[in-house]
């Protein structure tokens, strides 16, 4: 558990010196790190086994679905309405698409 607390302290840190610098760029790529995936599939593998950890990862592909749409936005909102409301409509578009995949994975 500690080493998952340092490598996120790690990646914030990180994330946080790029802003201030002419790479800034590269802070669009530290979040696709899979810490909080490997967080998540190590915790499952070790409760519940190999199968389990592997349907993690397969709900993970559809992890990206609503992480593009938040993005999107943010890309094609953030100068015409401003940065907050453009991560505001991210953010609710990313909870709306994520309870759909919740909802059909939950049934299926």
């Amino acid at each position: 558990m500690l080493l998952n607390i340092l490598v996120g302290v790690a990646i914030v840190v990180a994330m946080s010196l790029l802003a201030r610098t002419e790479h800034s760029w590269l802070n669009g790529l530290i979040p696709l790190f899979p810490t909080f995936a490997l967080i998540g599939q190590t915790t499952t593998w070790l409760s519940r086994g190999d199968g389990a950890a592997k349907d993690v990862a397969f709900v993970g592909f559809f992890a990206l679905i609503p992480y593009f749409a938040y993005l999107a936005m943010i890309y094609w909102f953030a100068e015409s309405l401003g940065f907050p409301r453009a991560a505001a409509i991210g953010v609710a578009l990313w909870a709306a698409i994520s309870g759909v995949i919740v909802y059909f994975r939950a049934v299926a």
